[in-house]
Order: structure tokens, then sequence, then C-alpha cells
């Protein structure tokens, strides 16, 4: 059988990750409103580091990883509110790709941000 680009084979898809939504809460004393997420389905796909870098943020160096995420096609996910969350980690997502926009298989492209390292931090 010839690969088709447009399929997933069952076989492929082996890590089980979370969607998690993300919806603002009550506005707190200060007026901010709060991040509150939800799980809102669990489900398999398959899971690929891309790259790994490290960036300064607030005079602090933070790793970060992009990884890519296939998976069958789910309705109504979007890059601001939804997250990933596969074993202990969590990913914000980049951008998301309905293959050929027929509704099958989907690839995100998500990003992780580590713990900041800091001087007691030890590095291979």
């Amino acid at each position: 059988m010839a690969y088709n680009p447009r399929t997933i084979r069952a076989g492929e898809l082996r890590h089980r990750i979370t969607i998690n939504g993300i919806t603002r809460g009550t506005p707190l004393a200060t007026g901010e409103k709060p991040m509150i997420e939800t799980s809102i389905a669990t489900v398999w796909a398959k899971v690929e580091s891309l790259s790994g870098r490290m960036g300064e943020i607030a005079k602090g160096m933070y790793p970060t990883a992009t990884d890519r995420i296939e998976m069958r096609y789910f309705p109504n996910l979007t890059i601001t509110n939804n997250s990933v969350v596969f074993g202990t980690r969590r990913f914000a997502i980049n951008n998301i790709n309905d293959v050929d926009n027929i509704h099958k298989k989907m690839i995100l492209t998500v990003t992780e941000t580590l713990k900041p390292m800091t001087e007691n931090t030890v590095s291979a």
C-alpha cells in the first residue's frame, strides 16, 4: 500500500496527550483575571522533538523545546484558547495545520518553556 500523507497509521499514535482549554476566571481584588486550564480531552498522538535552545527572558536564561505533535483532527482547537500536556510537559500551541483542510489529520507545532537556568544548574 502506498504512503498517503493525509492518513495516520494507528500504530504511529503511541503517546497520550491531554488537550486543555484556557479561560479567564473571576477578577481578583487587583482586577487581574487569572487564567484557568481545564482538561477537554485525552487523545492519542505522535510527539516528536524538533529543536531546543536557550533564550534570555527577564534577565534569566530559559531553555525552550519545540516539538511537533501529529494527531487526528480535533474540532475547535485554537492557538489562543488551548494548550497541550504530555506527561509532565506543558506546551503552548504555536501553529495548527489541518493537513489539506480535509479534517482528518492535524499537525501542531508546540513550544515548552522549561525551568529557568540558575548558577546552580548543571549542564552537560
